[in-house]
């Protein structure tokens, strides 16, 4: 019997030596508040040389129904050195707003010794929260009065007024500003539809020019904008449709215009060689950048000397039937 009774009286106090070496302590500064008062709570975790405290789990102080959390800020923890191993210390403010007898849960906290994961935790604490005292009160109720209605002055009505005319004042504004711009857009886009097409190719080619796009590698967007200037340049003359059709397309609508046989091949190969650059990522030769501008150039003032002379006919025949009126 005494065989059995040592080695387990020794395990016990064995066990008992280990788990004395953390401990956990949970202390409120009162046990009875009002509600609504505030109680610090204090949790001290002394843990001996050797012993590592892995985890303090304080998540049961968030989950509290009666006692709520004033500062919960649950991450940070002070560590302080002592003669035998440290102590890890939290400090917390609660507060209650149900009145009756509560419980502050108690607090696991999870260390390791010689590679043993080992638990302990801290002592519930109760905590009392009384009610207001109520006080005896000897004062008699006045009867109910009726509300005495005061007589609306300007005072009381001048800022809706300025609000209302402020309003109407931004709403002739907005107008104002929106025919003024409608118009002014109606008057640019006027003076564009009157000027000729041929005007309006050359400014945007020598604003090409100016630009050097080619020179700077910009080969792409060149060559892209100056096939858009020669599209718009039929559409606007020969209104053909150009701007929206493919290359083949634009070749089969030339081939009706009244322009120079000697412009077809010229034009398809304008065209074909912006799409290879857009399309197939091609490297032309240098020079094909200039001869593709002055192809263009050179097509807009040709067939820019027939559009003056149709200019010049319509004037003639107008001045006719004047005299002749």
């Amino acid at each position: 019997m005494n065989k059995i009774l040592w080695p387990l009286l020794f395990l016990c106090v064995g066990a008992a030596s280990l788990t004395a070496q953390v401990t956990a302590v949970a202390t409120l500064d009162k046990t009875e508040i009002l509600i609504g008062d505030q109680v610090a709570f204090n949790l001290s975790v002394s843990a001996a040389e050797g012993y590592q405290v892995r985890d303090i789990d304080l998540r049961g102080l968030q989950d509290m129904e009666k006692i709520e959390l004033v500062q919960p800020n649950l991450n940070r923890f002070d560590t302080l050195k002592t003669e035998t191993g440290y102590v890890i210390e939290k400090n917390l403010i609660l507060t209650s707003f149900d009145s009756g007898y509560h419980y502050v849960p108690p607090v696991t906290v999870k260390y390791v010794y010689q590679g043993r994961s080992l638990t302990t935790k801290t002592n519930e604490i109760p905590l009392m929260v009384k009610p207001f005292p109520m006080v005896a009160d000897t004062a008699q109720l006045a009867p109910i009065k009726n509300i005495i209605e005061e007589p609306i002055k300007f005072e009381d009505v001048w800022p809706y007024l300025l609000a209302i005319a402020g309003l109407g004042l931004l709403i002739g504004l907005g107008v104002y500003l929106y025919n003024k711009r409608k118009n002014t857009q109606a008057e640019v886009e006027e003076v564009i539809e009157k000027r000729p097409a041929h005007e309006i190719a050359l400014d945007k080619l020598q604003r090409l020019k100016a630009a050097e796009l080619w020179q700077k590698g910009q080969i792409k967007e060149y060559h892209s904008e100056l096939t858009y200037i020669f599209r718009e340049y039929l559409e606007n003359r020969f209104e053909v449709r150009a701007l929206e059709s493919t290359t083949y397309e634009i070749m089969n609508d030339i081939r009706t215009l009244k322009i120079e046989s000697k412009w077809e091949d010229r034009i398809r190969e304008l065209l074909q060689t912006a799409d290879m650059i857009k399309f197939a990522k091609a490297t032309p030769p240098t020079e094909t950048h200039n001869q593709a501008f002055e192809l263009t150039e050179e097509f807009v003032q040709e067939t820019m000397k027939e559009e003056e002379e149709m200019g010049e006919e319509q004037e003639e025949d107008s001045n006719s039937n004047e005299k002749q009126a």
